[in-house]
């Protein structure tokens, strides 16, 4: 008889989960622009089949973890994984079943919606973090899974680069489809639930209460914040659904040039947060980073908005994602330092939302922008809003430390 395998420990088995789906999500960041082509689309299509991700997660993020406190993680965890399998299953036979209903690119749609209503695994891998982690562990347990995810935006790109220059678009749809597959094995047979079903009663669900959140988006510090930080992401995420048309159109790039700009993106911000920010923290207020980190992207979005020469252009994008890659962790934890312990999580919550609305906004702004206009034009845009949002924080938020606000 077979000895049932024994579980993996928490955290180790909610990063590979985060891995393995995080693989499948940037895999279609180099190839999208294209396969949308090949499928009848234009740019504001592109842009659009972006966005057709991002928006559903404003709400569905919330849903799924509601989900979690009341019938454990793992089996969420395996809905939607099984989820976004469709997903990639769909992308992959797009052409086939659009040659008899609907058309290719309504198919890529349809993954695309699908992928965006059951993608909050790594949402969701957190609470597994917090279950399983002291206060004291918290930080580190959550850096794991960043570790992660920076990992699997790498090993992503670059396969969907290659199977998308060397085999088809739809191909990386079938690789995605395996990346998937091999997470539901990890959580059927590697994961532990860290929440069962009988702790519900038990479990804190105020954080996913509309009244939490409202009496949150009224204490002014972290409604400053949360728009500030609204309109950030409208500016910085430009860039995802456009990359690669304008390294083509402007620099010719092949999709294998692109998949290596796209490497070296998630590279500089791997670096940033995985080592370089906790050695910043140390010396630098926290509102200082942001600003730095949105000035800088600030900038590197003008340059590759208004360059012609190539290697002004990489540095360029070198800038927008080493500003990136300071300012998204630092403004997570700007939240967490002005909300008491018992609103962590919901205030992660609206963080988390507002990251995902801000995207849906940027997405189809920077597609209809491109469709529109000179391809720099819609760089430059993003480059502008990024700097209202450091005028703003400047302005309006103050460098005030989280007992100045709670007196703890």
């Amino acid at each position: 008889m077979l000895m049932a395998m024994p579980p993996l420990p928490a955290l180790l088995a909610a990063s590979l989960v985060v891995f393995f789906e995080v693989v499948s999500f940037g895999a279609i960041f180099p190839v999208l622009a294209d396969y949308c082509k090949q499928l009848g689309g234009d740019a504001m299509w592109v842009g659009l089949l972006f966005a057709m991700v991002a928006g559903p997660r404003v709400v569905m993020n919330t849903v799924w973890g509601k989900l979690s406190d009341r019938i454990g993680r793992k089996p969420v965890l395996l809905i939607m994984t099984g989820g976004t399998l469709v997903g990639s299953v769909l992308w992959a036979l797009s052409p086939v079943l659009g040659a008899t209903m609907f058309g290719g690119l309504a198919w890529l749609a349809i993954s695309r919606i699908a992928c965006g209503l059951f993608q909050a695994q790594a949402a969701l891998t957190q609470a597994i973090a917090a279950d399983v982690s002291t206060n004291e562990k918290r930080t580190a347990a959550m850096g794991l899974l960043g570790a992660a995810f920076g990992l699997g935006i790498v090993a992503g790109i670059s396969m969907g680069g290659f199977v998308g220059s060397t085999i088809s678009y739809a191909a990386v749809g079938w690789c995605s489809a395996v990346a998937q597959v091999l997470s539901l094995g990890v959580i059927a047979f590697g994961l532990r639930e860290t929440h069962p079903a009988h702790q519900a009663e038990a479990a804190p669900t105020a954080m996913f209460q509309p009244s939490t959140f409202t009496g949150l988006l009224q204490q002014p510090p972290l409604r400053h914040l949360l728009i500030i930080w609204l309109i950030a992401v409208i500016g910085q995420m430009v860039m995802v659904p456009t990359l690669r048309l304008i390294s083509a159109d402007r620099f010719d790039f092949t999709l294998a040039d692109t998949t290596w700009l796209f490497i070296m993106w998630a590279m500089i911000g791997v670096f940033i947060q995985g080592g370089l920010i906790r050695v910043l923290i140390r010396h630098v207020a926290e509102r200082s980073l942001l600003v730095a980190g949105l000035a800088i992207t600030s900038g590197g979005m003008l340059v590759v908005g208004l360059t012609t020469s190539l290697s002004a252009f990489w540095v360029g994008m070198a800038a927008v994602s080493a500003g990136m890659g300071l300012a998204t962790p630092t403004l997570s934890a700007m939240l967490s330092h002005r909300v008491n312990e018992s609103d962590q999580g919901a205030a992660q919550g609206l963080n988390q939302s507002v990251t995902a609305l801000g995207r849906a906004i940027s997405y189809g702004m920077a597609g209809w922008l491109y469709a529109q206009f000179l391809p720099g034009v819609t760089y430059a845009v993003g480059g502008a809003i990024c700097a209202v949002a450091v005028v703003g924080l400047l302005l309006i938020v103050s460098p005030r430390t989280r007992s100045e606000f709670h007196g703890v």
